[in-house]
């Protein structure tokens, strides 16, 4: 493989990223890009770093990385077009079973995962799915199987009656295929399969204890499974010779019999068991909705969305979906720039973003167009440091969804409350020393500053100009941060031009900032003076807590 050199084919490839990820053959590829991204070293890191950041890498025996790509872009694509629905368990639990694969596990928020994360039940169910150890065939096909249309149908019912004995016995071969996925999906009929299959120590048995099949003659977990479900194989599947002989080897064997029935058993449980009445929304919007129904506003702040929790059963769905269903725009985001933006962003930052800003991810990016990022983040805490200081000199703390401005340097202390326009000086050893109304020109400064956050420090620094993409030094490169410089001169007074670099390290999955260097020339000195400066991103609960230690400062 080639290194980075910096050359423009790296900056042009990354563009195509995410349809190499979906299909490294696909049409919308030239062969000049393809073979670029497959022979550069940097662009198969910069993929991996993508990867990670979506997800959790699949396990030994699972697809190729190819495949397992295609994959995680479909699987996302599933969930987001779920955004801003209530979901209840009932929409989830199709989900549940491509999250128990294995092959692909997802580390961002989505709509499914945050539902799982607030529903006890559904992440018991999640649980136990993994236990099965499917694979992305099968996940899929119990995902369709659990999300099945079909409605009872007593005509199939009673077709079905005669085949009961067959089924329990997984004697699958001389079921017709209608009959066979009907058997799979109707309670009524898993029930009279149950009843044939019992046995007197059926009662005693752990549902939740694993049963270990012997695994005899080369049988595998994934045949065990097809006996255990059989829906969308039909008959032809069962009369290969092999599935004749794994038929007949579960039929005499208890201990596998055993690990079928169990697998049947988990499978209805979670397709029977009722909504546990918690309703998730997932948004990048705030809803101030008044209601009486009980609900949570839990924020994501690494990810900058909004999740409302309701309780409240079948009632509370109903009015929820009736209100997503007025407000739904006429078109839904297009799922393609999804795709592409959630791959140059991994999903980090609020979704507002992700479809509706197209942020450059190595070439074009500027100062005005860091900022906006900036500007997307809902808590900042920024800290600057004069040369080879340990203490910063100075340190603003931003809360967007309070409102909150908090502004420190030694001497003094600055509370900007935007909400009730209030400032609040505090001193040390002091305390509180002034509150008063803010003015016009306070407040517009005061908003400009939470704006232009970055662009507002850099004395003069052109902010369209395109920032340079430059290689990493060994340390930020080990932090896996990507750099980028810009330099431009000050005018003086004097008409002496006034040198000053910027150098800012920008995460490659999240696009904030995370550390910039900001250097001046100073004639006098013949050396340049450095500044530095350091972005975090806390919780809400943080900069609170920092407010009201200032506000009790003494």
């Amino acid at each position: 493989m080639v290194a980075f050199d910096g050359s423009e084919a790296c900056q042009r490839a990354e563009a195509h990223y995410h349809d190499y990820l979906e299909d490294p053959g696909g049409s919308s590829l030239t062969g000049s890009v393809v073979r670029h991204i497959e022979g550069c070293a940097y662009c198969q890191h910069r993929l991996q770093v993508l990867r990670e950041a979506l997800c959790e890498g699949g396990a030994d025996g699972q697809p190729a990385q190819g495949e397992r790509d295609s994959q995680l872009i479909a699987t996302l694509r599933s969930h987001f077009e779920r955004l801003d629905e209530p979901l209840g368990c009932a929409d989830v639990k199709p989900f549940l079973f491509g999250l128990a694969c294995p092959a692909v596990r997802i580390r961002i928020p989505t709509p499914m995962t945050v539902h799982v994360d607030q529903c006890a039940q559904c992440a018991e169910d999640l649980e136990m799915l993994r236990h099965l150890d499917l694979d992305v065939e099968r996940s899929s096909r119990l995902g369709q199987l659990c999300s099945s249309d079909l409605a009872a149908d007593p005509d199939l019912c009673r077709r079905s009656q005669p085949h009961a004995a067959a089924f329990a016995s997984v004697a699958y071969e001389t079921i017709p295929a209608a009959l066979l996925d009907h058997m799979c999906f109707c309670p009524s009929c898993r029930d009279r399969v149950r009843e044939l299959q019992k046995d007197p120590a059926e009662g005693t048995r752990q549902a939740s204890g694993q049963i270990q099949p012997c695994l005899a003659g080369g049988l595998t977990r994934a045949e065990l499974f097809d006996c255990a479900v059989p829906y969308g194989r039909g008959p032809e599947f069962f009369r290969t010779d092999r599935q004749r002989a794994v038929c007949e080897h579960v039929r005499s064997c208890p201990r596998c019999l055993e690990a079928v029935r169990q697998i049947r058993r988990t499978v209805g449980r979670i397709m029977q068991r009722p909504d546990s009445g918690v309703v998730t929304v997932y948004t990048a919007q705030d809803r101030q909705e008044a209601s009486h129904e009980h609900r949570e506003r839990l924020s994501y702040e690494s990810s900058g969305i909004d999740v409302q929790v309701t309780y409240g059963g079948a009632a509370t769905m109903t009015n929820l979906k009736s209100r997503a269903h007025l407000k739904r725009p006429a078109s839904r985001p297009n799922f393609k720039i999804f795709g592409r933006i959630a791959f140059l962003t991994a999903a980090m930052i609020p979704l507002a973003v992700l479809f509706f800003l197209s942020l450059p991810s190595a070439s074009g990016l500027s100062v005005r167009q860091v900022d906006s990022i900036l500007g997307q983040a809902r808590n900042v805490h920024v800290s600057t440091f004069n040369d080879s200081e340990e203490e910063p000199f100075q340190q603003q703390w931003i809360s967007r969804d309070s409102q909150i401005i908090l502004f420190e340097i030694e001497t003094e202390r600055k509370i900007y409350d935007l909400g009730n326009r209030q400032t609040t000086v505090v001193q040390p050893g002091l305390g509180v020393v002034d509150r008063s109304a803010m003015d016009q020109q306070t407040y517009q400064s005061a908003r400009n500053a939470m704006e232009r956050l970055l662009a507002s420090g850099l004395d003069g620094a052109p902010v369209d100009a395109e920032l340079t993409h430059r290689p990493a030094d060994s340390q930020r490169a080990q932090d896996g941060l990507d750099v980028y410089e810009l330099t431009w001169d000050r005018s003086s007074g004097t008409g002496i031009p006034m040198p000053r670099k910027l150098k800012i390290y920008i995460d490659p999955i999240t696009r904030l900032p995370q550390r910039q260097e900001f250097s001046m020339w100073v004639s006098g000195l013949n050396d340049w003076r450095v500044e530095t400066t350091l972005y975090r991103y806390p919780e809400e609960e943080v900069i609170a807590a920092r407010r009201e230690a200032l506000l009790s400062t003494k």
